[in-house]
């Protein structure tokens, strides 16, 4: 939140309701929609993989799991439409978001619980043997995570604990995209490994929630959307979609699209590629961005950027990106789905240099920063417009992973795994992300089966780890147009993809393609 800003605490109790954010309202009403056309909703939750070595207290981590609830008020929500709203204006409503990805917010509002209990399954995989139990626990966590949420759940948070040996255990948890995002999830963790310690070590803690909670987030929201405070980030953001709204990357512009993605687009799969870079090219990149000033997701935003242009030929293009949304330090500890996804627009002519190309990707992700309070919803219902296909929905983000171990005081060490590949929220039809794990940079490619073929996260992994390694090889003042691409793609070898027309009667509404009633409103 900006400092000029103020953000009380509130008193919440069992019994009111409060509204949701028009973040959390978007979503809510794209399942609402499917559920009108009897469409498949996809999984949604946050995935949390913990190994436990050790004589773990299965009791004591079941109470640690509640502390937490009881700590993160937006644990404890459900969601329910607004009684407020005449019908018939609740259907206009839906339906002119059904047509158009617009709505008035409003139209839901979240029920906070004084007290809610998570739930905890334990299983016994003692008497599988070992060469079964990787499936069995991949079946396991995708019939998890293809569990449908439910707005009216009082359960946005649950965990299976898989017992593997006597003192060894698997933990998943499952927290809906409503009230989690990847910064919460790593405060979900430290906090149950707190509370877990302080069960063990004395009598039981004090739970005190956090200075501020989601539901004060959504009130602050409420409030700056009545009083019209977001019309500083309404011009920058409209100006930016106004300079690079057609620059989005078309699916079919892509190498590995595959024709006629339309007819696919009710599945929900992905296919999904990890690549370590070596301790040396991992060290050499970060080292190439200190030299020039920028963060290391920077410098591979940028080496994306250049990985882009020569698979469209475009020396104009635009990619969206994740924005944390936390710049008070008072929101370090909330949980809740506070990140916002926004446009960043780079222009890429043959002449730029790699480190002008740093340095402008640089002052655009600053200049995001600044005004990325931003829910993107309330842009298109300002704007009275939203954006259309095509647009491949490409995505890059960094983070940085703790994988060391954690000693707990009963001799349990933890251990943060990534998750099985499945079903899970997906944004983008082509993500990237970019972990620093330990010495070693990791890349992790998503993409859509949807729309683009089997080994279109492959490819891409690889090809960006090219383009890494030359850019790291080179003098920072050579002209990205000089700088060796891969081989195997380029401009001219994409596949025989949809055309724009047969993409036309398709709006981005959360993370699908929803047909579209009428032809709505356009912005690019």
């Amino acid at each position: 939140m900006s400092d000029r800003y103020e953000m009380e605490k509130r008193s919440f109790s069992s019994g009111p309701d409060y509204p949701v954010t028009i973040t959390q309202e978007a979503v809510l009403l794209v399942r609402e929609v499917m559920r009108q056309r009897n469409m498949i909703i996809e999984p949604d939750w946050m995935r949390i993989l913990l190994r436990l070595s050790g004589p773990l207290q299965v009791p004591v981590l079941h109470k640690a799991l509640n502390a937490v609830v009881r700590r993160h008020a937006a644990l404890r929500t459900h969601f329910l439409p607004n009684k407020g709203i005449p019908p018939t204006e609740r259907i206009a409503e839906v339906r002119s978001f059904s047509n158009t990805g617009i709505f008035t917010p409003g139209l839901y509002v979240q029920h906070l619980a004084e007290e809610s209990v998570a739930l905890l399954s334990v299983t016994d995989f003692t008497g599988v043997p070992e060469a079964d139990r990787q499936s069995l626990i991949q079946e396991r966590c995708d019939s998890e995570c293809s569990r449908e949420s439910s707005c009216r759940s009082r359960s946005l948070i649950r965990a299976d604990l898989i017992r593997l040996a006597p003192e060894v255990h698997l933990l998943f948890i499952f927290v809906d995209h409503l009230v989690c995002d990847d910064w919460s999830v790593s405060v979900i963790k430290r906090d149950l490994l707190t509370f877990y310690a302080q069960f063990l070590m004395s009598d039981p803690p004090s739970i005190v929630p956090t200075e501020l909670s989601y539901l004060d987030y959504a009130l602050w929201q409420r409030d700056e959307i009545a009083r019209k405070r977001f019309e500083t980030n309404v011009m920058y953001w409209r100006d930016q979609w106004a300079e690079y709204g057609d620059a989005r990357i078309a699916n079919s512009e892509l190498p590995f699209s595959v024709a006629h993605p339309v007819a696919q687009f009710d599945g929900p799969g992905t296919t999904n590629a990890k690549n370590d870079l070596t301790e040396e090219m991992s060290s050499a990149a970060v080292r190439c961005a200190r030299e020039l000033g920028a963060t290391p997701h920077t410098f591979f935003l940028s080496a994306f950027c250049i990985l882009l242009r020569h698979y469209t030929g475009r020396n104009k293009l635009a990619c969206m990106g994740h924005f944390a949304n936390r710049s008070r330090p008072e929101m370090a500890d909330v949980v809740g789905w506070l990140t916002h996804s926004h446009l960043i627009g780079i222009d890429i002519p043959p002449e730029i240099t790699i480190a002008e190309l740093v340095a402008q990707t640089k002052r655009k992700l600053l200049s995001a920063l600044a005004h990325d309070q931003m829910p993107p919803p309330l842009l298109w219902q300002v704007l009275r417009c939203s954006p259309r296909i095509p647009d491949g929905r490409v995505l890059l983000d960094t983070y940085r992973e703790t994988k060391s171990p954690v000693s707990l005081p009963d001799r349990v060490i933890v251990e943060s795994l990534a998750p099985p590949e499945g079903n899970g929220p997906r944004f983008s039809n082509l993500g990237v992300y970019v972990s620093s794990e330990g010495s070693r940079i990791v890349l992790r490619t998503q993409t859509s089966l949807s729309v683009f073929s089997q080994d279109a996260a492959a490819i891409v992994a690889k090809d960006l780890m090219y383009v890494i390694g030359q850019l790291v090889s080179r003098n920072v003042q050579t002209p990205v147009a000089a700088v060796p691409m891969p081989e195997r793609y380029g401009v001219g070898t994409r596949a025989t993809a949809a055309t724009n027309s047969e993409m036309s009667e398709y709006i981005v509404l959360g993370s699908r393609l929803i047909p579209l009633v009428s032809s709505g409103l356009v912005l690019n």
